[in-house]
């Protein structure tokens, strides 16, 4: 788990995972909710050379308007199956 994210505001935010993507396994994020919205996901380094190499992952959103706190939620997952193999929560406090 990563510590708490602090942001501001309408302000954008990264959140980093990572991952193995030659096992199948690949983060999702849950549905953010009220107060915060993705605006993009991809991979923050090249394409890993060899099967079992790791990949960062990551994750950006924008703060809403309301200061507040609130829990991201991400699933380490095969995209066809329904059970997490891992998941991992985020807090983020909104100033």
């Amino acid at each position: 788990m990563q510590p708490v994210i602090n942001t501001q505001c309408g302000s954008e935010f990264t959140v980093h995972l990572d991952e193995v993507p030659s096992s199948g396994y690949v983060w999702q994020a849950r549905e953010p909710g009220e107060g915060v919205a993705l605006i993009d996901q991809g991979y923050a380094n090249e394409a890993p050379e060899g099967i079992g190499a790791t990949r960062r992952k990551y994750f950006r959103f924008r703060a809403g308007e309301r200061p507040g706190e609130l829990t991201l939620h991400f699933e380490l997952k095969r995209p066809w199956e329904n059970a997490a193999l891992r998941e991992e929560t985020v807090s983020v406090s909104v100033e």
